[in-house]
């Protein structure tokens, strides 16, 4: 096991979690993507996922220069997708020998490793987002790029934060700190770091940035944040499904009785989808997983500009 709490896979920025590659062969309705499901078996997907190259110069998209309809163009795309969604068991990740989480079920301080990732948002039993005409166009001329290995420049590629989103999807370590006035949520990717505010006064307008401004309240011993004021042009996964300034994202937080979290997450954004994207991830409670210094500069090369 290594410092991500998984299996097989070393720190860095060009390794990326073990995931299940498995093709797409979804069929096109009129504004959304459908496909059969991914048969569960319970067990650790260990395929590795595509490598990404070094990203290099790129023209700007400009979907509105696509003279055909957008799914006419997205058809002969979407038998090449790899959703690369990977899922493992917490007893994968878990040591022998562990400290015992907190009885209280309102304190989630302590190190966890993700069980759940992918490459292409939502991912889980094949699943696609539902676009936008808007949202359509850009996720083709982003994930055409990614295919043909000449991938536009995202966030990550030259060392910035990837969003709350992305962070939500990923599979290493993250820290959980909490006071009684926030949570701060720190990802060994990175050390990104994101704050919950539990109370006290509200920003009024906060200043948009990659990772959002997060309010979180309780309901019962559920945690409930809400995070909007994100920065425009994001990319919420490898192949670069599309964020706007007007993305909310709301997460439900409940502890398991194996101290384990359990995130519900929706995703809202009217500029590039026409219905909300949910998903369902899960941290495991492993206080004993080492936590390595994973910092994108070590490990990238330098890249131009982040394209949208």
């Amino acid at each position: 096991m290594n410092a991500r709490g998984l299996p097989g896979c070393a720190p860095g920025r060009a390794a990326r979690p073990r995931r299940l590659a498995v093709a797409a062969g979804l069929a096109i309705a009129t504004g959304s993507w459908a496909s059969p499901p991914i048969p569960s078996t319970g067990e650790p997907l260990t395929t590795v996922a595509p490598s990404r190259p070094a990203a290099a110069s790129a023209p700007v998209e400009r979907p509105g220069q696509l003279d055909k309809p957008v799914h006419a163009l997205l058809a002969p795309l979407v038998p090449q997708l790899k959703f690369g969604f990977f899922r493992q068991h917490a007893a994968v990740v878990q040591r022998s020998f562990q400290l015992p989480p907190s009885t209280d079920p309102r304190d989630f301080g302590g190190r966890y490793s993700p069980l759940e990732a992918t490459l292409l948002l939502p991912g889980e039993r094949g699943r696609m987002a539902s676009y936008t005409d808007r949202g359509a166009r850009t996720f083709l001329a982003r994930a055409q790029a990614f295919l043909a290995g000449q991938p536009r420049p995202d966030p990550p590629s030259v060392c910035k934060p990837g969003g709350a989103v992305r962070a939500l999807n990923q599979g290493f370590t993250v820290q959980v700190v909490q006071t009684p006035t926030a949570i701060t949520i720190v990802h060994m990717e990175d050390h990104l770091v994101r704050r919950i505010h539990l109370g006290g006064p509200r920003v009024a307008q906060p200043a948009p940035s990659a990772m959002g401004y997060s309010r979180g309240h309780w309901e019962g011993n559920t945690l409930v944040v809400e995070t909007r004021a994100f920065r425009d042009g994001g990319w919420m996964d490898d192949y670069g499904d599309p964020s706007s300034g007007q993305l909310m994202l709301l997460e439900r937080y409940t502890k398991q009785p194996n101290g384990s979290l359990r995130i519900e997450a929706t995703i809202n954004d009217p500029v590039y989808y026409s219905e909300p994207i949910r998903l369902v991830r899960n941290w495991a409670w492993t206080p004993n997983v080492a936590w390595d210094e994973v910092i994108c500069e070590a490990h990238s090369r330098d890249a131009p500009a982040v394209g949208r």
